[in-house]
């Protein structure tokens, strides 16, 4: 995308009609474009916090701002781009921004505003438009005017609005509400039966896919997608370390369509993953390699564009709408008065065994890996690391963020390590594919090259991260941070 424009859907209501039938002579002056980021579950809103990029008479630039649209520091930029990877932020705001997108990869364009200035003998009329990428826009949102002479006529014509009031009132605009769903689990209470406090978790789940899904088939934004795949994996970790207490009877039948969906949206999100870190693929290059992956890019991009047209058409296909259609009515139903075995156990006690559980697979799991164990052992690592934090989240009503915010943030240390380490080493094989792709489609030479030379960046840094997780592994199961498992656990 250059600068903003290229978002737009469909062409504003037609204002120099308006104007043409009271006969007043006006020139248009350029377009100005303020696209708000943000995540699909607008993480930074929910903290009080906004960003921008602005494309108009000062230069394409990146804003960040109060919520009312007050510019608080700006950074020149090139120009607009899909996808603000966090990484490329400048860095003296990502301190701050960084509790509000822990975890995030890049924000999005959520909200694009566009504004048009006709200017007659005396008089101003500014309008601006707001929509969501991709979107047809909505009415104006504000018209504002601005005469010396005529100021009567104009506003007699003209639809009244208020200035909009920077990124909440533009969401707004637009049909946002990034008031942000409650987290997982919030509400249950440590006496509650377990049956019951699982299916709240569960239909806690299923709202956060529906919510992800019109983003996901939208296409616009990659956050929505990955929310997509976090709440199918959730689900699917729910069914499977939890099913004692569940009580599911088509289990077996839930668990094999989660786990499709997880493999039918996997490709895309990879591929999204891909193009978000490409900025970093090219500063890991010499200046004069880097034109030389264009073709790398125009080739993922356009792979991307396919993934998406087949991953829309599965999702709503009969097959996968019937399977969410039969979950959403499992969820909903009431549970038995009666309930055996753990399905009737206090939640709090469900989820301290199945914790103390997932916490020692995961140490002793990591004790066995050494610098000789393979790839596939860390990647193993991760797997479980993952299940023991989905359970830490499911119970964090639970047990309070106090108790329960610790283990997390000392858990994510060491999941961030080994989440570096399998992404480096996935997209070293995905490149080797895309290179003989591009090598047998007629790529000249030196993109061969120059994918070469970005594979051996990813195995130098493949090999820097693998040398700090002995580290951060005996970190995670030192005496400080397993105290705040043992303050956690301890009846």
């Amino acid at each position: 995308m250059t600068g903003g424009r290229a978002w737009w859907a469909a062409p504003p209501p037609d204002l120099q009609a308006v104007l043409r039938s009271a006969e007043l002579p006006f020139a248009v002056e350029p377009d100005e474009t303020t696209l708000w980021l943000d995540t699909a579950e607008g993480h930074l809103a929910r903290a009080g916090l906004a960003l921008a990029y602005a494309d108009d008479a000062a230069g394409p630039r990146l804003l960040r701002c109060a919520p009312d649209g007050t510019v608080r520091a700006e950074a020149v930029v090139a120009e607009g781009q899909a996808a603000w990877p966090v990484s490329a932020l400048p860095a003296v705001w990502r301190a701050d921004l960084s509790a509000a997108l822990d975890g995030v990869r890049a924000v999005h364009p959520q909200v694009v505003v566009r504004a048009r200035t006709y200017t007659g003998k005396g008089w101003t009329v500014t309008a601006r438009w707001a929509a969501r990428p991709g979107w047809p826009e909505v009415p104006p949102l504000s018209v504002a005017v601005r005469a010396r002479k005529r100021g009567k006529t104009l506003q007699g014509l003209l639809p009244p609005g208020a200035p909009p009031a920077g990124a909440e009132a533009a969401r707004r605009a637009v049909g946002l509400d990034h008031a942000g769903a409650p987290p997982v689990g919030v509400g249950l209470l440590p006496g509650d039966r377990a049956d019951g406090s699982l299916r709240v978790i569960l239909r806690q789940l299923a709202d956060a896919l529906d919510r992800a899904l019109p983003g996901v088939l939208a296409g616009v934004d990659p956050e929505a997608l990955h929310d997509y795949r976090v709440a199918v994996r959730r689900t699917r970790s729910a069914l499977s370390l939890l099913r004692a207490a569940a009580a599911c009877p088509d289990r077996p039948h839930f668990a094999a369509g989660f786990r499709q969906l997880g493999l039918l949206t996997g490709p895309l999100r990879d591929l999204d993953v891909y193009l978000i870190g490409f900025p970093d693929y090219l500063a890991s290059l010499p200046a004069a390699q880097r034109d030389d992956l264009v073709p790398l890019r125009a080739h993922l991009t356009q792979a991307q564009r396919l993934a998406h047209q087949e991953l829309a058409t599965a999702l709503t296909h009969d097959d996968v709408r019937g399977l969410l259609a039969d979950w959403r009515a499992w969820v909903d139903r009431p549970v038995s008065v009666k309930a055996d075995g753990e399905a009737g156990w206090p939640i709090e006690r469900v989820g301290r065994k199945r914790i103390r559980r997932a916490l020692r697979a995961t140490l002793e799991e990591g004790v066995r890996l050494t610098d000789a164990s393979p790839d596939e052992a860390l990647h193993g690592l991760r797997k479980t690391c993952k299940k023991l934090r989905y359970l830490l989240e499911f119970f964090r009503g639970v047990f309070g963020e106090a108790r329960s915010g610790p283990p997390i943030k000392a858990l994510k240390r060491l999941q961030n390590v080994l989440g570096t380490f399998n992404d480096l080493c996935v997209h070293r094989t995905a490149l080797a594919g895309y290179q003989g792709a591009l090598t047998a489609g007629g790529a000249p030479p030196a993109v061969g090259r120059a994918i070469e030379a970005l594979s051996a960046a990813m195995a130098s840094e493949q090999g820097a991260v693998r040398a700090r997780f002995a580290q951060r592994f005996a970190e995670f199961a030192g005496a400080e941070s397993q105290a705040t498992f043992a303050a956690l656990l301890d009846e």
